[in-house]
């Protein structure tokens, strides 16, 4: 009876540590796979988040027609409820190529969303260097040769767009007429991923990761800088002539000489800083130095 008791209590001892060290184990694997699933999470949040902290717009022109205008901002819904799952504009965040040609840091970027299954979803990057000939309200197939894998085994992705009114919107299209040459204030961007072993989960056990993202880039009216720039121009050619007689013709010849000289001594810092739209204004003379808040003493300029 000794030893059968002995017996009984050793088997409930064991069996409690086994289940003990299961459950430890198993909890242990959630966790790791909860880590996993945040970090790959945070990795594509960076990304799609550098993309859009550089998107870019120029306010389209009345007299233009809008199919032969290249810049966008779209956004648009084929899986997500409750928001966006394909995104395309242009951005800034390129990094220009080192070769012996000047080259633009902006692209056109567009991110789509696919399903195989109906259960998990892939998320596609696409990435075309440079502005696009016209608008092209499409998204690119996923296998285009400049579509890459960001994400797979998603079950969740949408993006939200705060308007100038404060509202939130789950689309948007910077060729409509209501929204024509606008960009959101902020984008809310919100994934979740399916844990590894499990082919869908309860919505309400779905860990989701959201990123709010502010797009500092407001949209730029290049025809009233310009207008702007003439008056300015204008007024203190004026104020010249008052002053001494003479007009302020070589005056603004010589100081748009010496921009110029800068930008062309400076080339690859001003492609840094402003990008090579701007630069070649500068450098052709088109656009005055002193709209565009350039500190040429900062490049060791006068």
């Amino acid at each position: 009876m000794e030893v059968l008791a002995a017996v009984f209590l050793t088997s409930l001892v064991i069996g409690v540590a086994v289940a003990f060290y299961l459950n430890l184990a198993s909890s242990s694997a959630r966790a790791s796979e909860r880590v996993r699933q945040a970090l790959h999470a945070t990795a594509v949040l960076d990304r799609i988040v550098r993309d859009l902290e550089g998107a870019s717009l120029l306010v389209k022109p009345d007299e233009v027609d809008p199919l032969s205008h290249p810049w966008l901002f779209l956004a648009r819904s084929d899986h997500a409820m409750g928001g966006a799952d394909h995104i395309k504009f242009i951005t800034r965040s390129q990094t220009p190529r080192v070769t012996t040609y000047h080259t633009s840091d902006l692209a056109l970027v567009a991110y789509s969303l696919v399903t195989d299954d109906g259960v998990s979803y892939q998320l596609y990057r696409w990435l075309s260097p440079g502005l696009p000939l016209d608008f092209d309200a499409t998204f690119p197939l996923v296998d285009d040769s400049r579509s890459m894998l960001l994400a797979e085994r998603l079950s969740a992705f949408s993006l939200r767009f705060l308007g100038e009114e404060g509202e939130w919107l789950e689309e948007w299209d910077s060729s409509l007429l209501v929204q024509s040459s606008k960009i959101p204030h902020v984008v809310e961007i919100q994934l979740a991923l399916m844990e590894e072993g499990t082919e869908e989960l309860d919505p309400e056990e779905i860990p989701y990761f959201t990123r709010r993202v502010a797009l500092p880039l407001r949209p730029l009216d290049m025809a009233e800088l310009i207008d702007e720039a003439l008056e300015a121009e204008d007024s203190q050619a004026g104020a010249g002539d008052a002053a001494d007689g003479s007009g302020e013709d070589g005056a603004s010849a010589g100081a748009t000489s010496s921009a110029a000289e800068c930008v062309e001594a400076n080339w690859d810092r001003c492609l840094r800083d402003v990008g090579e739209f701007f630069c070649s204004q500068i450098l052709d003379g088109s656009l005055p130095i002193d709209t565009t808040g350039i500190d040429l003493s900062a490049w060791g300029c006068p």
